[in-house]
């Protein structure tokens, strides 16, 4: 399993330019010569002016090897290998057309990721061919374009350089990018971090404060899952949900009401009815027999990751030593698989002993310990081999935890 890292398509094109400087932002001068192939609109380089780099993205994939042959009971149950950075993300704004002066994210697929590119590109066209996409709770795609020759002209080369310094080696040719509505680069990984402003009333009513930020990560959990039924509801699985893949408008506590959470990073997702042959035979040899339990097998993944990055965001934001390497998905994945044997409560037990995460045991034990119920069926989605008692996201909405 994949999951894309934060950093704190067929997208076939022409261009034969030249480049130049606009303001503080990289321009490149137009052409008559369109994409050949694309997703949404089809763009070319000479569309855009760079603002400025605003992140970038590498991935790690975990190799869980209990579904391998069996190795040396010594060797860890799974590794993790992380990548270098493979995906930048940049401010930008169209330069013409109807859409002129219109604020947008560029998203470049660098070489190790021009799959991932692609396969994002690929959800998008199949999501886009069912549903209005303003309707939809993901990231708005407005369309893609290729980096042709001009990228390797050593005039682009050059003020690139001196544009962005700190943003590494140029665009190159072939290289896939996708355009997106800018929608700020604000996700659910930030919260915890988030300098919250100051509420001169918590003074006098410190409950107010933790109620405050009780309620912010509910309506997250809350919408993240609606999020999920949305997609599974239309037969897309995402397979690399984490806390960085859930984009919020703010992370303001005291806007909770003004929150609206997308789902975004599609590079590892897909439409059940397009997995490959491989990935169907394994959940049919796993006893899933007809097409919705084959879609149920799959479903269970995000779910089952989704529960993590609820952990992740919780531990993260209410420890009173903030987010770190003891707050991570991976570490609660020791925890509850390799420690504790996927018992919750065992859990819990060794969790609240220690005073740190006290205010996190305690908004999960709210309303009869409703929160470690909604997390322990979520982390226990892959416990059967067949996943069919997988609950799906719709049926986790109802939760008593989420109504609090």
């Amino acid at each position: 399993m994949a999951h894309l890292l934060e950093s704190r398509l067929e997208l076939g094109g022409r261009l034969d330019s030249r480049s130049c400087f606009i303001g503080s932002g990289l321009v490149v001068r137009r052409n008559s010569r369109r994409t050949v192939c694309h997703v949404g609109i089809g763009f070319t380089a000479s569309d855009f002016e760079i603002l400025r780099q605003v992140g970038q993205q590498g991935y790690y994939e975990v190799t869980e090897w209990e579904y391998y042959e069996r190795r040396d009971p010594t060797e860890p149950r799974r590794t993790i290998e992380t990548s270098k950075p493979a995906i930048r993300l940049y401010d930008g704004k169209i330069l013409s057309g109807p859409l002129r002066n219109t604020r947008v994210m560029l998203k470049e697929f660098l070489e190790p990721a021009y799959e991932i590119g692609i396969r994002e590109a690929e959800v998008y066209k199949g999501l886009l061919d069912i549903e209005n996409q303003r309707e939809m709770p993901i990231s708005e795609l407005l369309g893609s374009f290729c980096g042709d020759h001009t990228f390797q002209k050593p005039e682009f080369e050059l003020a690139w350089r001196r544009s962005f310094p700190r943003a590494g080696d140029p665009p190159r040719k072939g290289s896939p990018w996708l355009v997106f509505t800018w929608e700020g680069n604000l996700t659910t990984s930030g919260f915890a971090s988030f300098e919250q402003p100051v509420n001169f009333t918590d003074r006098f009513f410190p409950a107010k404060k933790v109620e405050r930020r009780r309620q912010y990560l509910r309506k997250v959990m809350a919408l993240a899952l609606e999020a999920v039924a949305f997609l599974h509801s239309r037969g897309f699985i995402h397979r690399s949900l984490g806390p960085a893949s859930l984009s919020v408008n703010t992370l303001d506590e005291n806007l909770v009401n003004l929150l609206d959470l997308k789902i975004r990073d599609f590079g590892f997702g897909s439409s059940v009815s397009l997995l490959e042959d491989k990935e169907v035979k394994k959940a049919r040899e796993s006893g899933a027999s007809s097409p919705t339990e084959v879609s149920r097998y799959f479903f269970a993944d995000d779910i089952y990751a989704l529960g993590y990055a609820f952990m992740e965001i919780i531990f993260g934001s209410l420890s009173e030593s903030g987010p770190g390497p003891q707050t991570t998905q991976e570490a609660f994945k020791r925890l509850f698989e390799d420690v504790y044997e996927r018992n919750v409560a065992n859990l819990r037990e060794y969790i609240s002993a220690d005073e740190n995460y006290s205010e996190a045991v305690q908004f999960l034990d709210q309303d009869s310990f409703a929160g470690w119920n909604l997390i322990s069926a979520m982390l226990s989605s892959l416990k059967d081999i067949n996943r069919q008692s997988a609950p799906m996201a719709s049926e986790l909405l109802v939760s008593s935890f989420l109504k609090l």
